[in-house]
């Protein structure tokens, strides 16, 4: 099959070649925010969470927001921070 895409990738000019990479970009961004979605889909405002620190320490807290790209939260211990965690990091913590 990529031998098969290679040959009409060989056979386009200049201007299609960008079209094709548009439609290519577009459709990885797609995929992209499936995936981000259900990520995002197991969790919800509220819930106790854990995750590795920059530092590599585990953390906890509460899920304030879910964003696109990142889940807010906010640190359960002295300090109480606010903390901006890719989805796929977060574990749930009981």
């Amino acid at each position: 099959m990529l031998k098969d895409i290679e040959q009409i990738l060989n056979s386009l000019n200049r201007s299609e070649l960008i079209a094709v990479n548009k439609m290519i970009i577009n459709r990885i961004k797609i995929m992209d925010d499936l995936q981000r979605l259900a990520q995002n889909s197991r969790f919800y405002p509220g819930q106790k969470v854990s995750w590795k620190g920059y530092d590599g320490v585990i953390r906890f807290g509460r899920i304030l927001r879910i964003n696109r790209k990142t889940v807010s939260i906010h640190e359960e211990n002295d300090e109480g921070g606010i903390w901006k965690v890719s989805s796929s990091l977060l574990t749930e913590a009981v």
